[in-house]
């Protein structure tokens, strides 16, 4: 059971110290540069994002995945918080739910962006998919209903949750 407990930290260390940007609150699938990650080489510039490179998904990019790594992080730590009630995971909730809510809330209404971008906070690619919107919306509905989060965390979730609904029914049901 030790080494269970000592795999698990390692796992979760290597998140938030190597995968977690604090800008944009979000995981990415490369490395972020921790004393700057705004200039992180690893992950693709505005510039390449607007010209849908390396393709509008931005698969192979590190930043093809965050809204869906947030989605199951963010459940991860409200279980960990059920076991355990250890009080220092709130804040590790509420910087989940701000950068899912990102991924939310900085394109048209309703989309749920792979990821943002950290230089600047806002450029995303074009493209999402079904596994972002339900890793995303699932980590948002396990933190409404748990004891970290609170009313104003609620609101916002009922406004996504509504918006990306909205979203999908004109979507999905042409």
């Amino acid at each position: 059971m030790q080494n269970g407990k000592i795999a698990a930290q390692k796992a979760w260390d290597y998140c938030f110290q190597k995968l977690y940007c604090e800008k944009t609150h979000l995981i990415y699938d490369f490395r972020i540069a921790r004393q700057n990650p705004s200039e992180s080489g690893d992950l693709p510039t505005p510039e390449q994002i607007r010209a849908a490179y390396p393709n509008p998904c931005g698969y192979g990019t590190g930043m093809e995945d965050s809204a869906l790594n947030g989605g199951i992080l963010l459940d991860a730590v409200i279980r960990r918080y059920e076991v355990t009630g250890e009080e220092f995971l709130r804040s590790y909730a509420e910087d989940l739910f701000c950068g899912l809510y990102l991924c939310a809330t900085v394109g048209t209404r309703g989309f749920v962006a792979r990821s943002v971008c950290p230089s600047d906070g806002v450029s995303h690619y074009v493209n999402s998919s079904r596994d972002q919107y339900t890793n995303l919306v699932y980590g948002l509905w396990r933190f409404y209903h748990a004891a970290l989060s609170r009313e104003e965390h609620k609101e916002k979730i009922r406004r996504v949750l509504s918006d990306i609904a909205e979203r999908l029914l004109c979507e999905v049901t042409r």
